[in-house]
């Protein structure tokens, strides 16, 4: 138990804390339930912030190992400077997203920690499809797929630009209120291929994973079964196809947002991408330790009530085209 917040950091056991990469998370033993650091000095090298974050990513290996679910060890890339100056100038204060992106400076240090910590584990980078005028990312997915070719790449529309407008999947700082003026102004099927779009622009040789990809359902209508959302999935669901691209079954579906019957991923849609020959694998983006496999066994049945027999998992190995190796598992009603 913590009951000081300023203990060294090098005194920790990895079972005395719960954190969110670099940054704090509710500790699980503070009577204020606030938001604070667990671990304490802040260190001030590169080395030093290592040595943390490997200390963490114990603690997380731990809970995965306990829940019995292979871990991947997965940040957000850093955004261009310029997109998180549109935003600050936007709120009229710094971007506050520090929970989900990785700034620039401590990039370094997640692949390195994330990297060289054992027992073995999958390593993974979630990128974000950006507007056009932000698309000179750093660090690019192109210099993650060069430098760091093991590790795992997820692509994720979290800013699709939609009629004029940039938006946010959130709540915070008025962005789901944007969201929803824009949504109700072009009506649930332009809104969502909107989204699509977006997505389909995504797609590159370099991706290995799309994330779940339904989740804007999560403050909205599910998207419209119409001609036109069918034929913008379809060419999502082929393009996968044709580059590899396996799609994920997200679990925090199943406990978050309007729709908690699936895991950011509608059963009407499953068939499209089964009959393009696009691949399912499962995740449960949890943001803390707390979350580590909650909503798997609902993901599960859900697969098996709506024909997904078959889920797909890697080693992070990569064939001779670079693509990832991925292996089947057969769903059995017994997991």
């Amino acid at each position: 138990m913590i009951d000081n917040h300023t203990v060294p950091y090098s005194s920790l056991k990895p079972q005395d804390f719960g954190t969110n990469w670099l940054y704090p998370d509710k500790c699980p033993d503070c009577p204020a339930r606030r938001w604070c650091y667990a671990i304490s000095p802040a260190p001030e090298t590169q080395a030093e912030k290592v040595e943390q974050l490997k200390t963490i990513f114990s603690c997380y290996l731990l809970t995965y190992e306990k829940a019995e679910i292979e871990p991947l060890l997965l940040c957000h890339a850093p955004l261009p400077t310029a997109f998180e100056q549109f935003f600050a100038d936007r709120y009229g204060k710094p971007f506050q997203d520090c929970r989900l992106v990785m700034p620039q400076n401590d990039f370094p240090v997640f692949l390195e920690a994330a990297t060289s910590i054992q027992p073995a584990h999958l390593v993974g980078v979630e990128f974000d499809q950006l507007p056009a005028r932000f698309v000179d990312s750093t660090p690019t997915l192109q210099w993650v797929a060069k430098n760091y070719p093991t590790i795992i790449r997820v692509m994720s529309v979290h800013y699709p630009e939609i009629g004029g407008e940039i938006l946010r999947l959130g709540r915070q700082d008025g962005e789901l209120e944007r969201t929803l003026d824009v949504y109700r102004q072009l009506g649930p099927e332009a809104f969502w291929i909107a989204v699509w779009e977006a997505t389909l622009s995504s797609l590159t040789s370099e991706v290995d994973i799309l994330g779940h990809a339904f989740a804007w359902q999560k403050h909205l209508d599910a998207c419209p079964d119409t001609d036109a959302t069918q034929k913008i999935i379809q060419a999502v669901a082929q393009k996968m196809a044709q580059l590899g691209i396996i799609a994920d079954l997200n679990a925090s579906g199943m406990k978050k947002g309007k729709h908690r019957d699936n895991p950011y991923f509608p059963a009407r849609w499953i068939p499209v991408f089964q009959q393009a020959g696009v691949g399912f694998t499962a995740g449960d983006d949890s943001h803390n330790q707390r979350q580590i496999g909650r909503g798997f066994d609902d993901l599960l049945q859900f697969c098996l009530r709506n024909g997904i027999t078959e889920l797909v998992q890697t080693s992070g190995q990569r064939n001779s085209s670079g693509r990832l190796e991925w292996q089947p598992v057969k769903l059995t009603g017994d997991e």
